[in-house]
């Protein structure tokens, strides 16, 4: 099994502001997409005539589902790292090897995460406080949602794998055309148009499911085909427990730092519940908008994980500190430009989306960006130095710095929430806590000690030799 570069993005070499730009524009269309997934789903189910309810049930949906996607998430982290490391490495066996072990991992967790989902679907929609008046369609979202699980967790994991080598445009088409194909498909389910019943928000969650299909479909028939530069055959497939060994050892601190991000936002959202459904629907679409806001911090840090991981594979560890750097200074100022745009001019594009919400739950949705948009800029470098401490392996850095920056989260956003503030005081102290956070981080960061984690290289025992030593 041959493994050929071709279409690729080598960050060992060559001028690091224009192969982080590089890396970070596709990495912004194709989080986009994903945002859109949901904002679609929101969009055209606030058209529906119970439209703040509907709402607050797909809303409420998903902090369940991301709970389940967090736990797969590490394996995401670890896979990107290895196979970002290995690349920089150009250790190609184990670069194949580590491919075939996540696709496989992976897909073994999601259908046991699915159905677990299912089967405790009314436990996990209760232990949310979801308002009765939106149950209903909270549970008939989420149980369809769940049965597309699989192709979600798969379209990460071979994105992931992509990105590693430096694929970033096979990924940005492939999420392009399923979130346009989910955006098509959402009007036709929803309401019933031409030959299809009408579904509700069950035609939301099935448009989805179908669009996730198809590209995951496509990924595997690309990567398969030997049109790509990974070239992975069938007969080949199977688990190296080695490699599974190094992932898993990323993974569970990833993970775990991915479960208290979710269940941060798990506890946030029945904090809010508990201020009515009108507080739900105000922070579902403010939420809606964070999501497109960090889209730039997200992407910017997911490329500088592949840098890092590719440098630090390639023993260039000055590189990788230095294309950090470089991440944090230039998103920062990204963010920090949105973020004051949006505190002056916050009211457009809930008027333009989202105008049949209804007055209340619009103000307060303003309320909500209005004051969280402060803390924007300094979310962006914890996100930068997240993607720091993933392209380097340093999962155990990523976990506490990211259960600390949480507690901080949570503590102060229902601290302020019990004052005369209310709601409003909710979204002081969320706003707060980014600050403090990104402090924290980037002191730990400037220490440097994530530059001495040692993931890809092994140890002089016979037990744990990689591939290519054996050969």
């Amino acid at each position: 099994m041959k493994l050929s570069f071709g279409k690729k993005i080598d960050a060992t070499s060559g001028n690091l502001t224009k192969i982080l730009w590089k890396m970070a524009w596709p990495l912004i269309i194709i989080n986009l997409i994903q945002v859109l997934y949901n904002f679609a789903d929101t969009f055209w189910v606030g058209q529906l005539e119970d439209s703040a309810n509907a709402i607050a049930a797909v809303s409420t949906s998903f902090s369940i589902i991301f709970v389940m996607v967090s736990l797969a998430i590490g394996l995401n982290i670890a896979t990107a790292t290895l196979v970002s490391m290995y690349f920089g490495a150009k250790d190609n066996k184990n670069l194949e090897a580590s491919c075939f072990t996540a696709i496989i991992l992976i897909g073994v967790l999601a259908v046991i995460l699915a159905a677990v989902g299912l089967i405790f679907r009314e436990q996990l929609l209760a232990l949310i406080n979801t308002p009765p008046e939106i149950y209903d369609y909270a549970l008939e979202y989420y149980s369809i949602i769940m049965f597309g699980m699989f192709f979600a967790f798969m379209f990460y994991v071979l994105s992931g794998i992509l990105r590693g080598v430096g694929d970033v445009v096979t990924p940005m088409i492939a999420g392009v055309a399923s979130g346009l194909l989910n955006m098509v498909l959402d009007p036709f389910l929803i309401f019933g148009w031409g030959p299809f019943p009408e579904m509700g928000v069950s035609g939301a969650a099935l448009a989805t499911i179908i669009a996730r299909a198809l590209v995951f479909f496509y990924l595997v028939w690309y990567i398969f085909s030997g049109r790509h530069h990974i070239k992975l055959h069938i007969k080949d497939a199977k688990v190296h427990w080695h490699l599974a060994k190094k992932m898993v050892k990323i993974a569970i601190p990833a993970s775990i730092s991915q479960v208290f991000l979710t269940l941060s936002g798990f506890m946030l959202f029945a904090r809010v519940n508990m201020f009515g459904a009108v507080a739900s629907s105000a922070y579902s679409l403010g939420s809606r908008i964070d999501s497109l806001l960090f889209l730039p911090s997200i992407s910017f840090s997911q490329a500088t994980a592949t840098i890092v991981g590719q440098n630090i594979g390639a023993e260039k560890k000055h590189r990788a500190r230095k294309a950090s750097i470089l991440a944090i200074i230039q998103c920062g100022i990204i963010s920090f430009v949105i973020s004051t745009l949006l505190m002056f001019f916050p009211t457009a594009i809930f008027d333009l989306l989202f105008a049949k919400a209804g007055a209340p739950v619009l103000l307060l949705a303003r309320d909500y960006v209005m004051i969280i948009s402060f803390g924007y800029a300094f979310l962006s470098v914890r996100l930068i130095i997240n993607g720091v401490f993933q392209g380097a392996g340093a999962s155990m850095y990523l976990m506490f710095t990211t259960i600390a920056s949480l507690a901080l989260r949570v503590g102060l956003g229902y601290a302020f929430s019990y004052t005369a503030l209310g709601i409003q005081g909710m979204f002081m102290g969320i706003s707060i806590s980014f600050v403090l956070s990104a402090i924290f981080m980037f002191i730990v960061f400037r220490k440097g000690k994530w530059l001495d984690v040692d993931v890809i290289k092994p140890r002089k025992t016979k037990k744990t030799q990689d591939i290519g030593e054996r050969t």
